[in-house]
């Protein structure tokens, strides 16, 4: 079986992208905030319902071959670490960027 992580590259080098607008601001102390990882937890929510319902509804789907093998309540690795990721960069280039920085 052949995999094809295209989207897996795509995402990753939208994220670094975007990091690079933040990266100056960010600090370690960022990833160890709790408030960003509840946020990042509280954002995930809704949008894994929504996906569980695509899925049912037959809406959307995420090919074998299209994704990594590796899948947890349906949804392929890479979909996780999407949610997950675009919340804390967003969250981390909001914060760098609004307000000089003063954004917490």
């Amino acid at each position: 079986m052949t995999v094809n992580i295209d989207y897996l590259y795509f995402d990753l080098a939208l994220l670094a992208a975007v990091v690079s607008f933040a990266w100056p601001e960010v600090t370690l102390k960022d990833f160890r905030s709790r408030r960003l990882w509840g946020v990042a937890a509280a954002l995930l929510a809704p949008w894994f319902v929504i996906d569980q319902i695509a899925l049912s509804a037959g809406i959307w789907y995420f090919p074998a071959e299209g994704t990594l093998p590796i899948r947890i309540a349906r949804l392929p690795l890479e979909e996780w670490l999407a949610l997950f990721g675009h919340t804390v960069i967003t969250r981390l280039v909001l914060r760098s960027t609004i307000a000089g920085g003063q954004l917490s």
